[in-house]
This record gives structure tokens, C-alpha cells and sequence, in this order.
């Protein structure tokens, strides 16, 4: 019949559940159908329970439908649990339920017992079941293939979760080895031997710029450069202003001395050119055609120059550790790139291994389940199941 055909499928489509069964309750490994015809008794349509509890022996009551009322728990027992709900086939009337897979609280309903409820109570299984006030020994009932499948379920839930930890770790290694690859290949390595071409050139050191000088020669440099900017507004006549100031030493040009045309622009500011205000110009360039110059006036000129040599000798110190970083990372750069080209080589290596481990773990288990004859079940002949009480 086609509810036999439901059965034996793992499926309840209702256009499936046409005409009257012959055995009012039966199940397999994923279903249980109740007939209530077979029966003889009526099932009114509305919503029905497949439910799992275990009374203990003991009768748990169900009022009279009439009443409408709960049915009162028995002390002892376990609350029921609901396996799925269905409601009757609109042409046989007839209720099939699906069963759950294996899970810590379906295995608990490995041997207890399985019951339908309706709306007006708990629906008897057996003959001579009274219509009214039915009890869970009259309307429970067990069933074997599916305790059996859970049982099998169980044992093998240890395996299925290391397979799932391994598919995880496939996945992750898969992506990791792909990252990596794809960095090489941005870089334009595919092998590991290419790691090596940078290492036999020699790497061309950064250009020295202007400030990029040593200590020995800061001082020096600083006191012409500043020199030079004097010279830039009062020609060789800027000589007695560091005569007068007795900064004669300061005058002296340094050898292969930068311009202060060739420092970056934010250095220039720096310069006595730069800082100097029209009203000082004024004082200064009277002071040059005195003879005697008022102390006040030479003061403005030390107090520029101390300034402009204290300033571009900080520039000088700071322009000379950045190009020593630069000259440093230069060098270090083909080094640096073998470094990293043969980490990401190792990474794939690692990954892969990850890979291959979680490959053979994969079909290690499916090999050890499929020689046990676990995995996924499917499902057999329906069996009579009115008889099999809870005990």
C-alpha cells in the first residue's frame, strides 16, 4: 500500500496516505504511522503528537476529553518530549510521524516509551483499549529498528564529530595555502629556488642627500651654510657683522660646503635669509657702516647665527639617521624577501601537511563506518509495533 510506500521512503507526503491500512501502527527506522481507523476509533482533525516519555510502569491518566482538562503527572515519571506533530491525512485520516536522528536527547528515547496524543488525550494501540481515560499502557508503545539506528548513531557520533573537525581543518588549510599562494605569486614567485635571485645582486644603496651629514663635520657644515645666508643678503660686506660679534670663525666657508639654495625648502626657513625682519636688516646693514656698532644691534646678529648653526645641526644629525635607515634597509631588503618568500614556501608546506592529515583521517573514518556498516541509515520494512509495549 502507499502508506507502506511512505515508510519504506523516509517520507510522509500526504497525497501518499490514501485509503485504510490494515495494521493500525507501524514504523521503520525514520517513521511511525498511526492508523485510527484501523483502530476503529475516530480522530478528529487537529494537531498530533509523536511523544517520548518514560512513565516507569507507572499509568499516567488521561482525563475524560470531555473535560478538556490536563492530564496529571504521576510522581516519578519523566516529563514527555515531543518527537514531531503532524495532523491526520485528509482522505485515509491516518498520522505518520518523522523520527529524529541521533542527538543527546533523542538517545535518551532509546527504550522508553513512544506514544500519539491528540487533542483529546493519548490514542490506544492495542484492542480492547478503553475509549476513554486512555493510559500510557495502553498507548505506549516501542520501537526497535529506530532504537537500534540510534544506537548505532551513538556509537559512531564519535566518529562523525573528528570527521567534521577534519573537514574543517581540509577547508582551512585550503584557504591558508591559497593566501600564501597568492602572495607569492604578487611577488612573482612560483618556486621555491626563486626565493635565491635576489641575493646575488647587489642591492644599490639610497642617494646620499645634503643633510645626510656625519658628526665630525655637522658643526662645520652648519656654521658655512649659515655664513653663506649672511653673504645671500649683505654680499662680502656680512664679513665685519662676524667680526664684530667675534664669530670670526663662523665666516670661514668649509670645503664642498652645500648652498643654502641645495637644503629642502622646510630647512631653508632656518637661515638668517629667512628670519631675518626688514626693521634688523636695517639695523644690521647700519651697524656694518659704523665704526663703533651698538652692542644691542651685534646681539640680534649672535642670536641669528647661534640659532641657524643650533638648528641646521639638528637637521643635519636627523637627515644623516634616517639615510643610515635607509641604507640599512636597502641592504637588508634582498635578505628580508628571501626570509619572507621561504616563510610563506613553509607555510604551504605546513598547511598542506595539515591537508593531507585531515584527508587520510577523512577516509580513514568513512572507510571504518562504511566497514561497520554505519553512516547515514536507510531505512527498512515497516514492522508491527501495536504489540511491542513498553513493558
Amino acid at each position: 500500500m502507499k502508506i507502506r510506500q511512505t515508510l519504506l521512503l523516509g517520507a510522509i507526503p500526504a497525497a501518499l496516505l490514501q485509503g485504510c491500512a490494515s495494521v493500525p501502527l507501524e514504523g521503520n527506522e525514520k517513521v511511525v504511522c498511526y492508523h485510527p481507523k484501523a483502530m476503529g476509533i475516530n480522530a478528529p482533525y487537529g494537531q498530533y503528537a509523536l511523544v517520548a516519555g518514560n512513565p516507569l510502569g507507572a499509568p499516567v491518566a488521561t482525563p475524560d476529553p470531555r473535560r478538556r482538562l490536563p492530564a496529571p503527572a504521576v510522581p516519578g515519571s519523566t516529563p514527555e518530549r515531543v518527537v514531531d506533530s503532524t495532523s491526520p491525512d485528509s482522505q485515509s485520516g491516518s498520522l505518520c510521524f518523522t523520527l529524529t536522528a541521533y542527538s543527546a536527547q533523542a538517545a535518551q528515547s532509546s527504550g522508553t516509551c513512544l506514544a500519539v496524543r491528540g487533542p483529546r488525550g493519548l490514542l490506544p494501540v492495542r484492542e480492547g483499549s478503553s475509549r476513554f481515560g486512555v493510559t500510557w499502557k495502553e498507548a505506549g508503545f516501542r520501537n526497535p529498528l529506530w532504537e537500534r539506528a540510534l544506537s548505532a548513531e551513538q556509537a559512531d557520533a564519535g566518529n562523525i564529530r573528528q570527521r567534521t573537525d577534519a573537514l574543517a581543518t581540509q577547508e582551512d588549510a585550503r584557504s591558508a595555502i591559497e593566501t600564501r599562494r597568492s602572495g607569492l605569486a604578487q611577488q612573482g614567485f612560483t618556486r621555491r629556488d626563486e626565493c635565491e635571485r635576489d641575493t646575488k645582486t647587489a642591492p644599490t644603496p639610497p642617494p646620499r642627500p645634503v643633510l645626510a651629514v656625519d658628526e665630525s663635520a655637522r658643526a662645520s657644515t652648519a656654521r658655512s651654510l649659515c655664513a653663506d645666508s649672511w653673504r645671500s643678503v649683505f654680499g662680502g660686506d656680512a664679513r665685519k657683522l662676524f667680526s664684530l660679534a667675534r664669530m670670526d670663525a663662523d665666516w670661514t666657508a668649509a670645503a664642498g660646503t652645500p648652498r643654502g639654495a641645495d637644503l629642502p625648502k622646510a630647512v631653508q626657513g632656518m637661515l638668517p635669509a629667512a628670519r631675518l625682519s626688514p626693521s634688523d636688516r636695517g639695523l644690521l646693514k647700519g651697524a656694518i657702516s659704523d665704526s663703533e656698532a651698538d652692542a644691542d644691534i651685534i646681539d640680534i646678529f649672535s642670536r641669528l647665527q647661534t640659532r641657524c648653526v643650533a638648528g641646521l645641526g639638528e637637521a643635519m644629525k636627523t637627515g644623516f639617521q634616517q639615510w643610515q635607515e635607509r641604507q640599512r634597509m636597502a641592504l637588508a631588503a634582498p635578505a628580508e624577501r628571501r626570509s619572507a618568500c621561504l616563510a610563506l614556501f613553509d607555510g604551504m608546506d605546513r598547511d598542506q601537511a595539515r591537508l593531507d592529515e585531515a584527508t587520510r583521517q577523512i577516509e580513514r573514518i568513512d572507510a571504518e563506518r562504511a566497514a561497520s556498516g554505519r553512516g547515514p541509515l536507510a531505512p527498512g520494512k515497516p514492522i508491527d509495533l501495536r504489540n511491542l509495549s513498553c513493558g
